[in-house]
């Protein structure tokens, strides 16, 4: 498990380096996926925005969740993942209704 101030570091870290990142949401059987950007990471809030449009963006208040560090996926074309991932973080909100984000640290070219 990854503690909170060490994932909002790590999304600091994202935002200040500009990295690209691919975002899955699983929502029970709802799934999206985006290219997105880290904007600001706090200890309990990280904003993301969507295809570089600041119109498009989303929250997640990181106190409702567990993140821990896991293993890329492989070739995986449903991920609709253009690239090589470097690392990736999975996180689970804790509160209902349960959701599941994955964040992809996406290579740099």
């Amino acid at each position: 498990m990854i503690p909170l101030p060490e994932i909002s570091l790590i999304l600091r870290g994202w935002a200040e380096d500009e990295r690209r990142i691919r975002v899955l949401g699983r929502f029970g059987s709802a799934d999206f996926s985006a290219f997105c950007g880290v904007v600001r990471a706090d200890e309990s809030t990280a904003d993301f925005v969507v295809g570089g449009d600041p119109l498009n963006a989303f929250r997640l208040n990181l106190a409702d969740w567990v993140f821990d560090f896991t293993d890329a996926p492989q070739d995986d074309k449903s991920l609709g993942v253009l690239g090589s991932i470097e690392s990736s973080i999975v996180g689970v909100r804790l509160a209902e209704p349960s959701v599941t984000v994955c964040l992809f640290l996406l290579e740099e070219s």
